[in-house]
Protein backbone atom coordinates (compact mmCIF):
# COMPACT_ATOMS: atom_id res chain seq x y z
CA UNK A 1 0.00 0.00 0.00
CA UNK A 2 2.93 2.30 0.90
CA UNK A 3 4.13 1.55 -2.94
CA UNK A 4 1.07 2.42 -4.58
CA UNK A 5 0.76 5.35 -2.21
CA UNK A 6 4.48 6.83 -3.91
CA UNK A 7 3.48 5.70 -7.08
CA UNK A 8 0.42 7.72 -7.31
CA UNK A 9 1.99 11.05 -5.74
CA UNK A 10 5.06 10.95 -7.79
CA UNK A 11 3.09 10.17 -10.76
CA UNK A 12 0.45 13.76 -9.34
CA UNK A 13 3.73 15.26 -8.71
CA UNK A 14 4.92 14.22 -12.51
CA UNK A 15 1.49 15.59 -13.80
CA UNK A 16 1.65 18.87 -11.82
CA UNK A 17 5.83 18.73 -13.20
CA UNK A 18 3.96 18.31 -16.73
CA UNK A 19 1.49 21.16 -16.54
CA UNK A 20 4.06 23.89 -15.07
CA UNK A 21 6.07 23.22 -17.79
CA UNK A 22 3.76 24.01 -20.40
CA UNK A 23 2.14 26.98 -18.84
CA UNK A 24 5.97 28.29 -18.57
CA UNK A 25 6.48 27.32 -22.23
CA UNK A 26 3.01 28.90 -23.08
CA UNK A 27 4.28 32.53 -21.47
CA UNK A 28 7.79 32.06 -22.49
CA UNK A 29 6.54 31.90 -26.34
CA UNK A 30 3.37 35.27 -25.55
CA UNK A 31 6.81 36.95 -24.28
CA UNK A 32 9.17 35.94 -27.32
CA UNK A 33 6.03 37.06 -29.72
CA UNK A 34 5.26 40.22 -28.41
CA UNK A 35 8.78 41.24 -28.40
CA UNK A 36 9.53 40.19 -32.15
CA UNK A 37 6.45 41.69 -32.95
CA UNK A 38 7.70 45.02 -30.90
CA UNK A 39 10.61 44.49 -33.07
CA UNK A 40 8.91 44.36 -35.88
CA UNK A 41 7.22 47.48 -35.53
CA UNK A 42 10.46 49.46 -34.28
CA UNK A 43 12.52 48.24 -37.43
CA UNK A 44 9.45 49.55 -39.64
CA UNK A 45 9.31 52.88 -37.72
CA UNK A 46 12.97 52.70 -38.30
CA UNK A 47 12.54 52.82 -41.73
CA UNK A 48 10.34 55.24 -42.57
CA UNK A 49 12.24 57.50 -40.91
CA UNK A 50 15.67 56.73 -42.80
CA UNK A 51 13.31 57.10 -46.14
CA UNK A 52 12.40 60.62 -45.26
CA UNK A 53 15.61 61.59 -43.95
CA UNK A 54 17.04 60.80 -47.09
CA UNK A 55 14.46 61.91 -49.51
CA UNK A 56 13.89 65.57 -47.86
CA UNK A 57 17.61 66.94 -48.19
CA UNK A 58 17.55 66.66 -52.12
CA UNK A 59 13.62 67.21 -52.38
CA UNK A 60 14.19 70.63 -50.55
CA UNK A 61 16.70 71.66 -53.46
CA UNK A 62 14.54 70.78 -56.04
CA UNK A 63 11.44 72.68 -54.53
CA UNK A 64 14.22 75.82 -54.35
CA UNK A 65 15.32 75.39 -57.53
CA UNK A 66 11.79 75.36 -59.09
CA UNK A 67 10.48 78.39 -57.31
CA UNK A 68 14.12 80.24 -58.52
CA UNK A 69 13.36 78.97 -61.99
CA UNK A 70 9.45 80.22 -62.11
CA UNK A 71 10.92 83.45 -60.74
CA UNK A 72 13.73 84.06 -63.15
CA UNK A 73 11.06 83.45 -66.23
CA UNK A 74 8.54 85.49 -64.82
CA UNK A 75 10.97 88.03 -64.31
CA UNK A 76 12.81 87.51 -68.23
CA UNK A 77 9.17 87.35 -69.74
CA UNK A 78 9.82 84.11 -70.87
CA UNK A 79 6.84 81.65 -69.31
CA UNK A 80 4.37 80.37 -72.18
CA UNK A 81 2.17 77.98 -71.77
CA UNK A 82 3.79 75.42 -72.34
CA UNK A 83 6.72 76.17 -69.97
CA UNK A 84 3.65 77.16 -67.07
CA UNK A 85 2.23 73.24 -67.93
CA UNK A 86 5.78 72.06 -67.49
CA UNK A 87 6.59 73.96 -63.91
CA UNK A 88 3.28 73.27 -62.62
CA UNK A 89 3.53 69.42 -63.09
CA UNK A 90 6.85 69.98 -61.66
CA UNK A 91 5.85 71.11 -58.37
CA UNK A 92 2.83 68.83 -58.31
CA UNK A 93 5.10 66.30 -58.66
CA UNK A 94 7.23 67.71 -55.80
CA UNK A 95 4.30 68.30 -53.71
CA UNK A 96 2.56 65.02 -53.77
CA UNK A 97 6.54 63.72 -52.91
CA UNK A 98 6.66 66.09 -49.85
CA UNK A 99 3.45 65.19 -48.20
CA UNK A 100 4.91 60.93 -49.17
CA UNK A 101 7.59 62.05 -46.68
CA UNK A 102 5.24 63.95 -44.62
CA UNK A 103 3.37 60.68 -43.71
CA UNK A 104 6.29 58.82 -43.51
CA UNK A 105 7.51 60.99 -40.58
CA UNK A 106 4.21 60.89 -39.02
CA UNK A 107 4.58 56.65 -39.06
CA UNK A 108 7.99 57.15 -38.04
CA UNK A 109 7.60 59.35 -35.06
CA UNK A 110 7.38 58.22 -31.11
CA UNK A 111 4.18 57.97 -29.85
CA UNK A 112 5.45 58.52 -26.22
CA UNK A 113 4.90 61.92 -26.36
CA UNK A 114 1.77 62.42 -28.41
CA UNK A 115 -1.38 63.78 -26.81
CA UNK A 116 -4.89 62.53 -27.09
CA UNK A 117 -6.18 64.54 -30.24
CA UNK A 118 -9.35 64.23 -32.78
CA UNK A 119 -8.50 62.43 -35.42
CA UNK A 120 -10.59 61.82 -38.79
CA UNK A 121 -10.27 58.19 -39.75
CA UNK A 122 -10.96 58.51 -43.48
CA UNK A 123 -7.74 60.82 -43.63
CA UNK A 124 -5.96 58.17 -41.69
CA UNK A 125 -6.68 55.11 -43.83
CA UNK A 126 -6.16 57.23 -46.62
CA UNK A 127 -2.49 57.92 -45.83
CA UNK A 128 -1.85 54.27 -44.99
CA UNK A 129 -2.68 54.35 -48.68
CA UNK A 130 -0.44 56.10 -49.82
CA UNK A 131 2.37 54.82 -47.53
CA UNK A 132 1.51 50.77 -48.61
CA UNK A 133 0.40 51.07 -52.23
CA UNK A 134 3.66 51.22 -54.07
CA UNK A 135 4.87 48.72 -51.57
CA UNK A 136 1.68 46.45 -52.17
CA UNK A 137 2.35 46.71 -56.14
CA UNK A 138 6.14 45.37 -55.71
CA UNK A 139 4.40 42.49 -54.28
CA UNK A 140 1.88 42.84 -56.60
CA UNK A 141 -0.91 42.77 -54.20
CA UNK A 142 -4.43 44.38 -54.94
CA UNK A 143 -5.18 46.83 -51.76
CA UNK A 144 -8.93 48.03 -51.53
CA UNK A 145 -9.51 50.68 -49.20
CA UNK A 146 -13.18 51.29 -48.38
CA UNK A 147 -14.65 54.29 -46.31
CA UNK A 148 -18.29 53.91 -46.02
CA UNK A 149 -18.27 56.97 -43.68
CA UNK A 150 -16.07 59.32 -42.21
CA UNK A 151 -15.64 59.20 -38.67
CA UNK A 152 -13.94 60.88 -36.31
CA UNK A 153 -12.23 59.94 -32.87
CA UNK A 154 -10.11 60.96 -29.89
CA UNK A 155 -6.35 59.18 -30.42
CA UNK A 156 -3.14 59.00 -30.65
CA UNK A 157 -2.33 59.49 -34.77
CA UNK A 158 0.89 57.83 -34.37
CA UNK A 159 0.25 54.98 -31.78
CA UNK A 160 -2.91 54.30 -34.62
CA UNK A 161 -0.88 54.62 -37.62
CA UNK A 162 2.00 52.59 -36.36
CA UNK A 163 -0.39 49.82 -35.43
CA UNK A 164 -2.56 49.50 -38.41
CA UNK A 165 0.46 49.60 -40.80
CA UNK A 166 2.05 46.64 -38.94
CA UNK A 167 -1.78 44.68 -39.70
CA UNK A 168 -1.05 45.92 -42.98
CA UNK A 169 2.24 44.49 -43.20
CA UNK A 170 0.77 41.03 -41.31
CA UNK A 171 -1.59 40.88 -44.11
CA UNK A 172 0.31 41.62 -46.90
CA UNK A 173 2.24 38.54 -45.86
CA UNK A 174 -0.39 36.11 -45.52
CA UNK A 175 -1.64 37.66 -49.04
CA UNK A 176 1.31 36.64 -50.37
CA UNK A 177 0.66 32.92 -49.57
CA UNK A 178 -2.35 33.20 -52.50
CA UNK A 179 -3.01 33.12 -55.83
CA UNK A 180 -5.15 36.16 -55.85
CA UNK A 181 -3.21 38.45 -53.54
CA UNK A 182 -5.38 41.71 -51.83
CA UNK A 183 -5.73 43.30 -48.96
CA UNK A 184 -9.11 44.88 -47.88
CA UNK A 185 -8.99 48.02 -45.29
CA UNK A 186 -13.29 48.82 -44.12
CA UNK A 187 -13.71 51.96 -42.42
CA UNK A 188 -17.69 52.02 -40.95
CA UNK A 189 -19.48 53.87 -38.69
CA UNK A 190 -21.56 51.80 -36.36
CA UNK A 191 -25.53 52.24 -35.45
CA UNK A 192 -24.06 52.88 -31.48
CA UNK A 193 -21.67 55.70 -32.86
CA UNK A 194 -18.83 53.60 -32.25
CA UNK A 195 -16.78 52.54 -35.68
CA UNK A 196 -14.95 49.74 -36.87
CA UNK A 197 -11.88 49.56 -38.86
CA UNK A 198 -11.39 46.19 -40.73
CA UNK A 199 -8.84 44.69 -42.22
CA UNK A 200 -8.85 41.61 -44.15
CA UNK A 201 -6.60 39.59 -46.97
CA UNK A 202 -6.69 36.91 -49.79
Amino acid sequence: REVLSTKNDLSRLNSNLEAELELRRHQLESRVGANFQQNKLKALGDMAAGIAHEINNPLAILVGRTEQLRDIMGREGTIGPKQESILMSMEKTLFRIQEAVLDLELISSSPSQEELRPIPLSRLVKRLNKVVSNRYQTKEISFEPEIESDVEIEGREVELSQALLYLLENASEAAQKSETKWVKVVLRRNEDQTCTIAISDS
